[in-house]
């Protein structure tokens, strides 16, 4: 056995045409069962496939990764540090609680260094790799030490951008960079030929990608048909993107919204609409390769149960139905991803659509209602369930400046607060790196009128929860799975000042609760109170059991 191992630089594998460059995660602590000297765990995570990690002796050994929050995993790769070359069996075990974690893949064979394995989760079986917030690699055969040049670890969505916002006809303008400043790195664009060079040219210059929607281009309405040039249009369209450097701002081309409700509704048969996607789609994946095709289908093609052979075609699926989480249209949100996810192959990916806004009289009090808030943290938690999401796609992002009748309203309540809610949920999706963490659902003692939980997550001193009573009175925050945080902040809403005792408890498992600390003493209004330590929770309760006033917070925050 050669102590020194000499790693040459792997060829990546082959990827599929459409696997995007996928997020990788960093973890914030690797650890393992042994580590020969210079040779340092977090040598795997590194990003350079010369350093490893040796465990210093044959095995049994493991290496595992503590990710620091619960994240919805799509892929691990495993770069081999080996020498000599010969039969392996790696164990891949993922989940939450590093003392119970699940097995989803072994890899067994002939390995070599310098080789690539990975592992994908589809869903579908056991080895779905769905919440995470640990990675344990146990090696339990090698010709060699154990080692491992690189791990890599990438969570599923990717891509967060307001369907519509840049379609020609929608709101005021183009709100590309309106929407890239607040979190979303995806414009969605329909228009004419004639614009498209200039709507790419702004999602370029804002840093956003670009999922082309092609209908105006590819189809005409009545009847509803492919355009008889649409060929033609569709080689203007790849020139403006070849001719114009926009390869790399093009995420994904959509050639039809909701297209086998159009056929339903434009008589057009299941099988004449399938002939024309698939056309299109084939041209499209010919001259594009390595970009997605995907499409949004309308709510009654799932309860129609057209299945898997029509939806064959696309890379990327979703689905819309702006209603109730409990009762859409005669179905639960969950029964209509079970049916869409039941129709996709291992290899096709989902796009979850929750609604931004609708414009009717039944929204004008959303939050009194608990609509829209509610609807989007119930999205927020079924997409860090599941690896699969590779995108979200809320509705319309200037219909937050309208109200029922259409009209401009901007900075009501009402808008700011979902504005916000889909701020947190871009912030929390696509930037793991942030220390700030944001919840996904909060829930209270007691709340009087509009000081509602989300009031004291909003990052608005203005606004608050209150409790509407005296204390005892408590709230609580879910984080969605596993979190580590490291502080809270905590604002006072308090009148008249005075004497106020505060516990902060934490739960792995709703209802263990454990305390973390009391807050005590003299107080006033907006006086900032922290709490500092370390807690791997899920759940985070403050409980006010002394004070001169009606329980209320300004602001909770958290940090990792």
């Amino acid at each position: 056995m050669t102590r020194a191992l000499f790693v040459s630089l792997a060829l990546l594998l082959w990827c599929p045409r459409v696997e995007a460059a996928p997020k990788g995660l960093q973890p914030i602590a690797v650890t393992a069962s042994s580590t020969y000297a210079g040779t340092p765990a977090t040598n795997v995570v590194d990003g350079n496939p010369a350093t490893v990690w040796n465990a210093g002796g044959f095995a049994t050994q493991w290496i595992e990764l503590d990710l620091g929050r619960t994240v919805a995993l799509w892929k691990i790769r495993l770069l081999v540090a080996q020498e000599p070359s010969g039969l392996t069996s790696h164990s891949v075990y993922v989940g939450q609680d590093p003392g119970n974690l699940r097995l989803v893949k072994t890899f067994t064979g002939t390995t070599s260094g310098g080789q690539w394995l990975e592992h994908t989760g589809d869903g579908l079986s056991g080895d779905h790799l769905g919440q995470v917030r640990y990675v344990r690699i146990t090696t339990t055969q090698s010709p060699s030490w154990v080692a491992w040049s690189e791990i890599e670890v990438f969570q599923g969505v990717e891509h967060l951008g307001y369907f519509a916002s840049a379609f020609d006809g929608h709101g005021t303008g183009d709100h590309t960079a309106e929407t890239a400043a607040v979190g979303a790195n995806v414009t969605w664009i329909a228009t004419a030929v004639s614009t498209l060079a200039g709507k790419l040219a702004e999602a370029k210059r804002v840093g956003s990608k670009a999922i082309l929607v092609l209908n105006g281009q590819l189809f005409s309405s009545s009847p509803l048909a492919p355009s008889a040039d649409w060929q033609a249009q569709w080689e203007q369209v790849r020139r403006i993107i070849l001719d114009g450097g926009y390869e790399d701002t093009v995420l994904a081309f959509y050639p039809l919204d909701e297209p086998y409700h159009n056929a339903w509704v434009n008589n057009v048969s299941d099988a004449t609409m399938r002939g024309w996607l698939q056309a299109m789609s084939g041209r499209m994946h010919a001259d594009f390769p390595s970009k997605p095709v995907g499409t949004i289908l309308a709510y009654p093609t799932l309860t129609r149960g057209l299945g898997s052979a029509y939806v064959s075609m696309f890379d990327w699926v979703g689905f819309d139905c702006y209603g109730p989480w409990d009762n859409c249209n005669g179905q639960s949100m969950p029964w209509y991803i079970s049916t869409l996810r039941s129709w996709l192959s291992p290899s096709q990916r989902m796009i979850a659509v929750p609604e931004a806004f609708r414009w009717d009289a039944a929204n004008e009090d959303l939050l009194a209602q608990n609509l829209v808030i509610g609807r989007l943290n119930a999205w927020h938690k079924e997409v860090l369930s599941d690896g699969k999401y590779v995108a979200v796609a809320p509705f319309l992002w200037p219909s937050l400046d309208l109200n029922a009748n259409g009209q401009a309203e901007q900075g009501t309540r009402d808008m700011r607060w979902v504005r916000e809610r889909l701020y947190q949920f871009s912030r929390s999706l696509l930037h793991p790196e942030d220390t700030q963490i944001f919840p996904v659902d909060a829930v209270a003692s007691a709340s009087w009128d509009w000081g509602v939980p989300f009031a004291a997550t909003n990052r608005d001193l203005l606004d608050s929860w209150a409790a509407g009573g005296v204390a005892p009175q408590w709230i609580e925050y879910d984080f969605g799975g596993s979190t580590q945080v490291r502080r809270i902040e905590l604002v006072t809403n308090q009148y008249p000042s005075g004497a106020t005792v505060h516990h902060i408890y934490g739960a792995a498992t709703l209802g263990a609760w454990s305390l973390l600390g009391t807050i005590q003493g003299f107080t006033q209004d907006q006086q900032q109170l922290v709490w500092t330590g370390t807690a791997n929770v899920r759940w985070i309760r403050v409980a006010t059991s002394q004070s001169p006033s009606w329980v209320a917070w300004r602001e909770i925050r958290f940090f990792e």
